[in-house]
Formats: C-alpha cells, structure tokens, sequence
C-alpha cells in the first residue's frame, strides 16, 4: 500500500485571480517559476503519484508550488 500526499502552494483558480494582479505580484516574486500553479499543475502531479512510475515511492509529501517552499524561510 502507498499512501502519499500532494501539497499545492498557491494555485491559480477563480478565487485567487480576483485578487488581481497588485495583489498577486508579491507571490510572483516569490516564487522561483514566476507564477502560480495552475489546476492541470496539481492533477499532474497526482497522476504521477498514482502512476507505476512512483510504485516504490511511499510516505512522500510532493510539493507544487513553483519552488515557493524553497525560499522561505530558508532556500534548500
């Protein structure tokens, strides 16, 4: 059995582009891609974990979220 988790950091879905493009460009500079996650970015992810090539991956926590994670508080 696999149990894993997926993390999405900021995605880009109805409610967060209302907040519209001076609010959003702080969470733009900080995350390394340059922009937010988008829905197919998540479903992706997923699809991998689920997918034969992650059947020897199990207790992973996936993180999509441009590399956001990486730079606060401390880069990786």
């Amino acid at each position: 059995m696999r149990a894993n988790v997926v993390t999405p950091g900021w995605t880009q879905a109805e409610h967060t582009m209302e907040r519209g493009a001076t609010d959003l460009a702080p969470l733009l500079d900080a995350t390394p891609v340059g922009r937010l996650s988008g829905p197919d970015d998540v479903d992706q992810a997923v699809r991998f974990l689920l997918g034969d090539g992650a059947r020897q991956i199990t207790g992973a926590d996936l993180v999509v979220d441009g590399g956001r994670t990486c730079r606060a508080p401390t880069p990786c």
